[in-house]
């Protein structure tokens, strides 16, 4: 068995890692790690994330790719991309990772960090902005693995939890809807938003002026799935008009964000930059050798990417 890893230039380090990570589990694979220009022969599977872009169409009889995230836009918009399995991380521990992040923007929304930061900027001191008030309502938008682990601390941590799905879900303690014919009532009753779904082309934008005109005035928004998910020019004008309260980012149509980004200015925005869910390399290798093993025996890999679908 012959895997190739395949990282950005500049994650050598990161590649080696993932390199020596598979090794311990595969002792007997032959496992390299790419080089610009440098292709092995009878490559069996690749572990990538951003592949170079003309990668993909030199490796000939791949049995699969696997991601080493999550979401699956950067490869999906490959040239020539092998017609063979794509196989992403379900969790790997990014789940509580996210759930991390959700309950902080609950607790921020809840307790009034947000206006307490505008006084801050304004020499103001203003006690009275953090009085407790009751746990706003999440809107979880996307139910998939991580959403769900999501949810599910929300929960235990007493947060009224509602959550959307591109189909119908039932998620114990969650009210739940699906469809876009659900979305409107979905939005209507979220107080903090946060958004989980994939970057497919029914996903782009979803987020526009229209439906954060549909959240309660006041709202808060959390973006920790992929950025242009969320149209960032209407968000900017709904924090504007004082419609929606604050928004918390880690993910942006461009990244790295560009200093001359009016995101990194605005009063209510919080940013971070893309480490909402950082990917563990040893649970991550656990699942990737998982899968490999289940298409080896000729099962279906839990992470298996349904390309019409776009994840």
């Amino acid at each position: 068995m012959h895997i190739l890893v395949s990282m950005p230039t500049e994650q050598r380090d990161h590649a080696e890692r993932w390199r020596t990570a598979l090794m311990q589990r595969l002792p007997s694979a032959d496992i390299s790690v790419y080089s610009s220009g440098e292709v092995p022969r009878n490559v069996d599977y690749v572990v990538t994330w951003k592949p170079d872009a003309d990668l993909m169409s030199r490796l000939t009889g791949l049995r699969a790719v696997f991601t080493a995230s999550a979401g699956v836009d950067a490869i999906l918009a490959q040239a020539d991309l092998p017609d063979c399995p794509i196989v992403r991380l379900l969790d790997a521990g990014m789940g509580d990772q996210m759930a991390d992040y959700a309950l902080f923007a609950g607790l921020y929304l809840q307790r009034g960090f947000d206006r307490m930061r505008e006084a801050q900027a304004e020499a103001r001191w203003a006690p009275a902005l953090g009085a407790a008030r009751d746990r706003p309502v999440v809107g979880i938008l996307g139910l998939g693995t991580l959403g769900s682990v999501v949810a599910a601390r929300l929960v235990a941590n007493g947060f009224p939890v509602r959550g959307w799905s591109r189909t119908a879900r039932t998620v114990p303690e969650l009210s739940c809807f699906h469809g876009l014919d659900g979305l409107d009532d979905f939005l209507a009753g979220t107080e903090l938003l946060f958004c989980l779904l994939p970057l497919t082309p029914q996903t782009r934008h979803l987020i526009d002026r229209r439906r954060l005109e549909a959240l309660p005035r006041g709202a808060a928004v959390v973006n920790v799935a992929r950025g242009p998910v969320v149209n960032e020019v209407d968000l900017l004008a709904a924090l504007d008009s004082g419609h929606v309260r604050c928004a918390l980012l880690d993910v942006f149509a461009t990244e790295p964000l560009p200093p001359d980004n009016p995101l990194w200015q605005h009063p209510r925005v919080v940013i971070t930059p893309h480490v909402a869910a950082a990917t563990l390399i040893e649970p991550s290798a656990d699942s990737v050798v998982a899968d490999m093993a289940r298409l080896e025996r000729g099962d279906t890999p839990r992470g298996l990417v349904d390309r019409a679908r776009g994840y």
